[in-house]
């Protein structure tokens, strides 16, 4: 009776504990203390022990009335060294397993050891953690919660933090996060949902932040920008969009620059070339509503600077050629109407002709050639014929003929201007009657006139005040004119 209770309680034992025995005996085997003869020896009687049936009177120990399977001894002297050497580790591989968790409350002094799965709250018995802990730490999966039965996150966790894959959770509830994490921030592949679920961004994400590439989308789910990004902003090579695509090209701290292409709500390509903090800036071509070239040269803050080209907007060709400033016409430069013919060259500023400069008709002809003050002729210049032969020589005011502009000029300066004049008449004073004190004296030149047909102009010239010696102009004007020293009622010659 007594021994088949023995095999019984032994067969129980064993079919428990037998899958630890091989592990023990490992152990055993590597014991450095022991000679390997020895060790081996071991092993082999206790493999030899274990799997021997009893058969006889000899396999038992009486104690008392009772007879106890020496093998039945080995084996619970077994179990006593197994529970030493591997008890915490299987005692942590069994709670592991638990279909129920272990209930904890916070701060209650059990926590910060206990391995295994745990439901943990607070001392309201709020809802705090289910899933695995280690040494008291959240670790593996598990499920946080804010005290409030809302879910926090639900995922992975490592050493007490978000490691891995998982989601987290705005305090309403609405979903925040969904991708990987690493010590307890966003790192890796994600997505970041707006307040009412749809997804803001999707792609990489480093140190809690948008890094590398990924796409932004808006409130409706429509895609914001795609490209790359770095801290949270556009950095990189990228695409915005506004319904459809508006820039692609670079950018750098969220705005465009470097290179880029800009477009219209149209989708027609408005801008292509250089930007810096968002606007044109350097080297581009600007186009115009219609896909025609407006413009190509230099910008500078989405205005012309330096030189460029603008063209018409409306047909094909180039109205002007030259140097910008603050986006007009400014320095050196050459305008053309529609038909492609140069009507002025030469200086510009602000917009408008100033300096030297040669004005042309619309057939491509010289009209004027001199000084242009606001867009008009004003101070020195020459008008020509159609038949490019010079009609005046001489000043101007406001495109008309300006002689006052002659007057005090000395006559070497008027010469110099006009060259030799066609006719030169000089008037001397005459001496009076009875005044002997001419006789054989020298006569007292009081004026000259100069005449140059080609350019109808009549100059009298007396001595000047300052130096008696020096001619300058006294009047000016038309040949044979009566008021031939007035410019005004001179008709526009421009």
């Amino acid at each position: 009776m007594f021994p088949k209770l023995n095999y019984e309680i032994e067969k129980f034992i064993k079919a428990i504990f037998y899958p630890y025995m091989a592990r023990i005996s490992s152990k055993i085997n590597r014991v450095k203390t022991s000679p390997a003869s020895l060790s081996l020896k071991l092993r082999d009687k206790i493999r030899k022990a274990l799997g021997k049936k009893p058969v006889s009177i000899e396999s038992y120990i009486k104690i008392g009335k009772f007879y106890i399977a020496k093998k039945l001894v080995l084996i619970m002297v077994l179990i006593v060294l197994l529970a030493v050497t591997a008890g915490p580790k299987l005692y942590e591989k069994i709670n592991s397993y638990r279909a129920t968790p272990v209930a904890l409350v916070e701060n209650q002094g059990k926590e910060p050891n206990f391995t295994g799965k745990a439901k943990v709250v607070d001392e309201d018995n709020k809802l705090k953690y289910v899933g695995n802990l280690k040494a008291g730490k959240y670790e593996g999966e598990g499920k946080l919660y804010n005290g409030k039965n809302k879910l926090v996150y639900d995922g992975a966790f490592k050493g007490g933090l978000y490691e891995g894959s998982g989601k987290l959770y705005r305090s309403e509830g609405a979903i925040l996060y969904e991708g990987d994490f690493s010590k307890g921030v966003f790192q890796g592949q994600g997505k970041y949902y707006y307040p009412n679920g749809k997804i803001k961004y999707e792609g990489a994400f480093s140190n809690g932040e948008y890094n590398g590439q990924g796409t932004m989308f808006n409130l409706a789910g429509k895609v914001l920008y795609r490209g790359e990004f770095s801290n949270g902003v556009y950095k990189g090579q990228g695409k915005l969009y506004k319904d459809q695509l508006l820039y692609e090209g670079s950018f750098d701290n969220g705005v465009y620059n470097g290179k880029g292409k800009l477009y219209s709500s149209s989708g027609t390509l408005l801008y292509l070339g250089d930007f810096n903090n968002g606007q044109y800036t350097g080297s581009g071509v600007l186009y115009s509503s219609k896909g025609n070239i407006l413009y190509e040269g230099s910008f500078e803050n989405n205005r012309f600077e330096g030189e460029g080209t603008l063209h018409f907007e409306d047909v094909e060709g180039v109205r002007y050629k030259g140097s910008f400033a603050a986006g007009v016409f400014d320095g050196k430069g050459t305008e053309f109407n529609k038909a492609g013919v140069k009507i002025y060259e030469g200086s510009f500023a602000e917009g408008t002709y100033k300096g030297e400069g040669t004005l042309y008709d619309n057939e491509g002809l010289m009209v004027y050639a001199g000084t242009f003050d606001k867009g008009l002729c004003n101070g020195a210049g020459i008008l020509y014929n159609p038949d490019s032969t010079i009609a005046f020589k001489g000043f101007f005011k406001d495109d008309q003929i300006d002689y006052s502009g002659f007057l005090v000029m000395p006559e070497a300066d008027l010469t110099a201007l006009l060259g030799e004049p066609d006719k030169k008449t000089e008037e001397f004073e005459s001496p009076d009657e009875g005044d002997n004190s001419s006789e054989g004296g020298e006569k007292k030149l009081i004026s000259v006139t100069l005449v140059y047909s080609k350019y109808d102009l009549e100059f009298r010239l007396v001595p000047s005040i300052l130096d008696p010696k020096k001619l300058v102009v006294e009047l000016a004007g038309p040949v044979k004119s009566n008021n031939y020293n007035e410019a005004e009622g001179s008709p526009p010659v421009i």
